[in-house]
């Protein structure tokens, strides 16, 4: 066959090739229903069985190459009109000469006897400035479920936890399950064991980095996901453990309701296979305390004293010092300092100053004098009150000035 006659036929090929997909198209777009529920569909769902993973294939730190990677997640999509469309691609790309920057962790769980993987690099200074944080005095760790500096990291996340209950339908209850169960597939630790201290409630980022933690770690983890999903959650702190309410009908499980007239459900974040409502038998018969999971200000109050005393008279410049350790602004905050009286209606000397605010993590340095005779039975009283947050009250011990 000639050059000229082998080339003719190949366009001819072509052209029919052309013509035929045209008609298809056509053919697809006319008789739609029928040919995508008899012909189409069948299809593209045993392709998509054979070409398209479930779960997003995962790269590591090895194939980063010229400065692009670090993590690439691809998801298998179709339009509504099973359309191949290209791989989605996410990239976190970290030039090697500063990995010591950033910290690699891998996870692995199993939900509905399905295993799942995902690996995540997290910025090493995020995790340092938290794990740099001292640990308020506080039985309410809402304040590290609600700290604004992660959001990012929180956001993240979810939107790769969300993908998987995308590709598997989960509906909402199941979605729920699924993100107990990447939680309860961290290891459990002890505080005293990994820390120097007792007790050490951590952060969301340093659960993540420290890979496990106790039922306050995993609890305060599982209340920022489940809340930057907009469920409705609490932490549910017992006599000697800690887990997550989730806002639930009442037939769904065990339950508990608030003043409101809020349900929630419990959720069990240690131990694996535990689903909303299921709870150990040790805490079936105890009531919990209830820790809404919002950002509130909490106020760590501290207070020193100078004098200087003539023959009749004394003067105290009373220092206070207020530290929001908590995840919102203190508002309207008034500080009272007197001196107190045997009877509880009256007082030697007394004077307020503010109103201030207060943002997340600052101080509040002020100082009040007051003036008082010599020689009076007294206690030094310091009330500081606002507008998002209970009163705190504090007493120097009883002395003769």
């Amino acid at each position: 066959m000639s050059n000229e006659k082998f080339f003719a036929a190949t366009l001819n090929f072509l052209l029919f090739l052309l013509v035929f997909l045209l008609f298809a198209v056509v053919a697809f777009y006319i008789n739609e229903g029928d040919l995508k529920s008899q012909i189409i569909s069948p299809i593209d769902k045993k392709i998509s069985s054979l070409l398209c993973s479930k779960e997003p294939k995962i790269t590591n730190w090895s194939k980063c190459i010229d400065f692009k990677q670090e993590r690439i997640n691809y998801y298998c999509n179709f339009s509504s009109h099973y359309k191949w469309k290209s791989f989605t691609e996410k990239k976190a790309c970290i030039p090697p000469q500063q990995k010591e920057q950033y910290i690699l962790r891998k996870y692995n769980w199993t939900f509905k006897g399905k295993k799942y993987y995902w690996e995540y690099v997290f910025p090493k200074s995020l995790y340092e400035y938290y794990k740099s944080r001292e640990r308020a005095n506080t039985q309410d760790y809402t304040i590290y479920a609600t700290d604004p500096k992660d959001d990012k990291l929180i956001s993240d996340l979810i939107n790769h936890l969300k993908n998987y209950s995308q590709q598997q339908g989960f509906k909402k209850y199941e979605f729920v399950n699924f993100i107990i169960s990447f939680v309860q597939g961290l290891p459990y630790t002890s505080d005293n064991v990994t820390t120097p201290y007792d007790e050490y409630p951590r952060y969301p980022i340093e659960t993540l980095v420290d890979d496990g933690g106790d039922c306050e770690d995993s609890s305060i983890l599982a209340a920022v996901l489940l809340n930057e999903l907009n469920y409705s959650v609490v932490l549910l702190e017992f006599s000697d453990h800690m887990a997550v309410g989730v806002s639930c009908e009442k037939d769904v499980g065990v339950h508990y309701t608030d003043k409101y007239n809020n349900t929630f459900c419990y959720l069990e974040t240690t131990g694996a296979n535990w689903k909303i409502g299921m709870i150990p038998d040790k805490y079936k018969n105890e009531t919990p305390k209830i820790y809404y999971v919002i950002p509130k200000p909490l106020l760590e109050i501290n207070w020193n004293s100078t004098g200087k005393a003539t023959l009749f008279s004394a003067v105290y410049d009373i220092n206070i010092i207020i530290k929001n350790e908590g995840s919102a602004t203190a508002k309207n905050i008034t500080v009272w300092a007197g001196f107190d009286t045997i009877n509880k209606n009256k007082v030697y000397a007394q004077k307020q100053i503010g109103p201030y605010i207060l943002k997340p993590d600052t101080q509040l340095n002020k100082t009040i004098s007051l003036k008082i005779k010599r020689g009076k039975y007294t206690r030094l009283h310091i009330i500081v009150s606002g507008k998002n947050f209970k009163p705190q009250e504090l007493f120097s011990k009883w002395l003769t000035t």
